[in-house]
């Protein structure tokens, strides 16, 4: 028996995920742009900029009605999205939409904070799930899979996606935001 084994080590450079790193860019330059730019404005009008103040008070709209509002709202977004994917390289295309949803990530959940406190957190959360993970499930398959054969395929998985987010967003976040009273 032999124990003089020679073994060799690899060390393996870290691999980048420049996804997140494009997504966490975004939402640094969000946070950013309301503490320079709408501090001011969220503190002294703070309920004006709250989703849930805005509810406060006022009867929330139907699924039904917040569905068609958010078919032509969301609807331009998977529209921009997918002429960005299929206009532009796949890493151009990635960077602008990661960065774009990181920013927008960033804004609303910093609003949300100087508004609420840390209780904006759970609000935040509330307010963007579930309907967030299909949108983020929607822009990483596009990004993932735009150049291959079959982009009518890619282009109809997208807009399921979107789809199922915008159900989500019209039923199932109406119905715990009532829950918890917001």
């Amino acid at each position: 028996m032999n124990t003089d084994y020679e073994y060799e080590y690899q060390i393996e450079k870290p691999q980048v995920n420049w996804n997140f790193l494009w997504m966490v860019l975004g939402c640094l330059l969000g946070t950013l742009f309301v503490n320079l730019f709408l501090s001011e404005i969220v503190v002294q009008n703070g309920d004006v900029y709250s989703l849930f103040a805005l509810m406060k008070g006022q009867s929330l709209p139907s699924g039904g009605e917040l569905f068609v509002y958010l078919v032509s709202r969301r609807g331009m977004l998977l529209l921009l999205l997918l002429f960005l994917f299929y206009l532009f390289s796949r890493r151009v295309a990635s960077f602008f939409a990661l960065l774009f949803l990181g920013f927008l990530f960033g804004v609303t959940l910093s609003m949300q904070v100087m508004i609420s406190g840390i209780a904006g957190i759970f609000y935040w959360l509330l307010a963007a799930l579930p309907q967030g993970i299909f949108y983020l499930l929607a822009v990483f398959y596009l990004a993932k899979n735009v150049r291959k054969k079959h982009r009518l395929f890619v282009a109809a998985m997208v807009m399921l996606l979107f789809f199922i987010g915008i159900l989500c967003e019209s039923y199932i976040n109406l119905q715990l935001l009532q829950f918890f009273g917001l």
